[in-house]
């Protein structure tokens, strides 16, 4: 997710995909110039769609197996100290 640091903010959501055996690959989920709404929504479909976990839920334990099963990427929460990708109501993403 990116912002501009105009006023009012616009934001983007990107997507960048890199594999051992295949070319980056780059998508755009939202145009620049989207409210936050329209981006973060862009977002979490994706991570959803990718990973088989929803956002709210991306903190919860899971068995390594249990994604290779579902076809998913794989998602590893941070640890302990590291940033948690938690979105407060006034919270502004810088690029």
């Amino acid at each position: 997710l990116c912002t501009t640091h105009d006023v009012p903010k616009y934001f983007a959501a990107l997507l960048t995909y890199h594999t051992r055996d295949a070319p980056v690959r780059k998508s755009i989920l939202a145009p620049k110039g989207s409210d936050w709404t329209a981006a973060f929504r862009a977002f979490t479909k994706t991570f959803r769609a990718k990973t088989k976990v929803d956002w709210d839920e991306r903190l919860v334990p899971r068995r390594s197996s249990w994604a290779e099963q579902e076809g998913a990427f794989v998602y590893t929460p941070p640890k302990e100290g590291e940033p948690r990708g938690e979105v407060a109501a006034d919270f502004v993403i810088t690029s």
